[in-house]
Formats: C-alpha cells, sequence, structure tokens
C-alpha cells in the first residue's frame, strides 16, 4: 500500500500530461479552447469514475498554485513586445483596466445586493474573476481573423488583468483580516507593491541580461533563468513588493533586452536564446494543463445538485456579461478603433488560469464566507468559455478580411 503512495503522482503526473497533450490537439482540431476539454477529463478521471481523487493531490497544489502565478506572469511578459507594449499602451491600458474595474463593481454589487456577501468578500470575488484568461485569448486570438489593433489589445487585457487579479485578491484579502475598505489604502497598498516589483524586475532583468551575454552554457539556460525568476519573486515578496510584477516585469525585460540596453545607453544587442521560451512553453504546458485537470476532479456532483450555488454562479456569469457589454459600448464610443470589431471584444472574456489559481487563496487566509468561492470560480469559469466559444462560431460567420487567413502576433 506504501509502495503505490509512493508512486501514485508519478502515475497522474504522467496521466496529466498526455490528457494535455490531447487537448492541444482538440484546440487546433477545432479552435474551442483545451480548457473545456481538460475540465471535461478531470471530471471523467475524478467525480465520475473515481480513478483519481482530488484528495490526492491536495499535499502538492498549494505549492504548484504559487508556482503557476509566477510562470503565468513571466509568460506573460516574454510574449509582450515592447514597441506594441508603447503602442498600445494608452488603449490598451485604459481597456484592460475598465474592463476589470466595471466586472469589480458589478461583482460588489451583485455580490452585496443580491448574493448578500459581505463587501470585502464580494471584492475578494470580483477580483478573482474580474481578469480575462492569457492561457485562453493569446493563442485563440492569434488564430482568429481579426485586426493587428484588436490582437494587440486583447492580449494585452489579458497580461494586465491576470496581474491585476492576483494582486487585487492579496490586496482585498489584507484589507478583510484588517477589516476595513478604504480606497485610499488601497491606491497605497498598490503603488508600493507596485513599484518595488517593477523596480526590482527591470535592475534584476538588465543584470541577468548581462550575466546571460557572459555566460554561454547554452544547456543550462532556462533552468537558472527559473531559478533566477523564483529568486526575484521571493526576494520581493519578502521585501514587501509584489512577486507577480517583478516577474512580469523581468520576463518583459528578456524578450526586450535590446530596448532596455538602450535606455541605459548600452549599444549591445541582446536576444533571448529561443531555447528558453521553448522549453518555458513545455513547463507552462504542464502546469495549465495541471490546474484545468484539477479544476474538473473538484467538479463534484453534489456541486451540480446544489441549486442555489448553481443560480448564483449563472447569475454572476450574467452580471459579467452585461457589465462587459455596457463598458464596451461606452468605449467605441470614445476610441473608434475598437467599434468594427466590438463583437470581437465582448465575447473574450474566458475566465481561466489566473482565476483559478488565486479562487483558493482566500479560504486559505481563512477569510470567512469564502468556503464556496473555489467552486463559483470553476462554474464561472465554465460558463465564459461557452460562452466564448459560441461567440468565436458566430463571429468566424460574418468576420470580413481582406486576408482570409489569421496572421500571427506580432
Amino acid at each position: 500500500m506504501e509502495e503505490i503512495k509512493l508512486n501514485l503522482p508519478f502515475l497522474i503526473a504522467g496521466i496529466i500530461i498526455f490528457i494535455g497533450f490531447l487537448g492541444t490537439l482538440f484546440f487546433h482540431k477545432t479552435r474551442i479552447p483545451d480548457v473545456l476539454f481538460l475540465i471535461v477529463i478531470g471530471v471523467l478521471i475524478g467525480p465520475a469514475t473515481g480513478w483519481i481523487k482530488a484528495s490526492s493531490l491536495e499535499g502538492i497544489t498549494p505549492y504548484f498554485a504559487r508556482l503557476a502565478l509566477i510562470i503565468i506572469l513571466f509568460e506573460g511578459g516574454l510574449h509582450l513586445n515592447f514597441d506594441i507594449l508603447i503602442k498600445r499602451f494608452v488603449g490598451g491600458t485604459l481597456f484592460s483596466c475598465g474592463t476589470f474595474a466595471i466586472s469589480l463593481i458589478s461583482m460588489a454589487l451583485l455580490g452585496r445586493y443580491v448574493l448578500n456577501m459581505p463587501l470585502i468578500n464580494s471584492l475578494i470575488l470580483g477580483a478573482i474573476i474580474g481578469g480575462t484568461s492569457s492561457a485562453i485569448v493569446i493563442p485563440l486570438i492569434c488564430k482568429m481573423t481579426v485586426q493587428e489593433e484588436t490582437k494587440s489589445i486583447l492580449s494585452l487585457e489579458s497580461i494586465i488583468t491576470d496581474i491585476l487579479a492576483v494582486i487585487g485578491v492579496i490586496v482585498f484579502i489584507e484589507m478583510g483580516l484588517k477589516g476595513e475598505v478604504k480606497p485610499s489604502a488601497v491606491l497605497n497598498d498598490l503603488a508600493g507593491p507596485f513599484s518595488i516589483g517593477i523596480v526590482a524586475g527591470i535592475i534584476f532583468g538588465l543584470l541577468w541580461i548581462k550575466a546571460l551575454s557572459s555566460i554561454h552554457i547554452a544547456s543550462l539556460s532556462y533552468m537558472t533563468t527559473l531559478a533566477a525568476v523564483l529568486v526575484l519573486f521571493g526576494v520581493v515578496e519578502i521585501a514587501k513588493g509584489s512577486g507577480a510584477v517583478a516577474a512580469f516585469t523581468f520576463g518583459l525585460v528578456l524578450s526586450n533586452g535590446t530596448r532596455f540596453l538602450k535606455v541605459f545607453d548600452e549599444t549591445k544587442t541582446f536576444k533571448l536564446d529561443d531555447k528558453i521560451e521553448h522549453f518555458h512553453q513545455e513547463f507552462t504546458f504542464f502546469i495549465r494543463t495541471y490546474f484545468f485537470v484539477y479544476i474538473g476532479l473538484l467538479i463534484s456532483p453534489n456541486i451540480l445538485r446544489n441549486k442555489e450555488i448553481l443560480n448564483n454562479a449563472v447569475i454572476i456569469s450574467l452580471g459579467l456579461i452585461i457589465a462587459r457589454y455596457i463598458f464596451i459600448w461606452f468605449y467605441y464610443l470614445i476610441y473608434k478603433p475598437v467599434r468594427k470589431e466590438r463583437f470581437i471584444y465582448f465575447i473574450m472574456l474566458p475566465k481561466g488560469l489566473a482565476a483559478a489559481v488565486v479562487a483558493s487563496l482566500p479560504y486559505a487566509y481563512n477569510v470567512p464566507g469564502t468556503e464556496d468561492f473555489v467552486t463559483y470560480t470553476i462554474l464561472v469559469i465554465l460558463i465564459s468559455n461557452i460562452f466564448m466559444v459560441l461567440g468565436i462560431f458566430t463571429a468566424e460567420r460574418w468576420i470580413i478580411s481582406k486576408n482570409n487567413h489569421p496572421q500571427p502576433c506580432d
């Protein structure tokens, strides 16, 4: 029996990797986000058949959750072109902050006046599900026949809101434990960690560029870079900064090394080794596969039989959809380029990995009344992805493009 317990994690890890590969094939064949496929598989191998129990993974999941946060945000920085960031910064940032804010406000109102939650709990749940998933949006939008500006803004939104979700949840949890909610406190709590994270990420990124340029050990470049990200995250968190922002900024500096070197009057050029990005994609593949399958394992028949939770999840999802529609309607009146493809902006609201990762934090920090947040998040992830898939199938019928083949993202 003891031997089975020792070997079970390896068996589960192998199964999850194969499932992830099948999910990737499913995505390429159908353009349906593999998150739905992975969750369904998780349900089949878990609650439906009893082959794997979620409890068997409880010991390692908290560590995977923290690691996943670091990996998500580091990858977000690696895949963001600095020129595009500057060019689309105003429009993309306003759109990202606006969609996140309207989701947060709508959830605060729904939670407080419809679901009878304390205000701070409503804000925590709003932060958890207020963003869109970069792990889902970026691969999908790159394959769609839409304008480059649409691709850039929606990709930026998914990356920025991933960061806002992670930091927002942590800030609201701390405020909940202190028993106060003040706008000035929110700004102060965000400004300090953000500043420390950005500065640390830039400095550490520039130092690491010099290290990679000096030490030519290609076979170990990714593992040492991953170690650098982990060290950076840990040091910044200990210094009361945002390790999440630091990891994102570090990735941004590495992927745009020459740009950042010029800012400091450096004449050198730097290009990140392709092996680092390729290996990181493989590592991210396992992390995200693990989490979505784990979500499926958590969907027990009791959840689906609980009409109150199901009704609340539907109300929350509808509230988020309506809030996004209203925001986009106002936004395209101000920012004209959005008008032509506003339907695409509207449907691209899938919740995903970041939401799944941070959903368990409130209960882990012993915030009262957050016991069902993981369940709500799981159901909202499902509903939002189904809504997006239906929207994409509708959109692909009427999108008019001179080029019938989607261009890859910059």
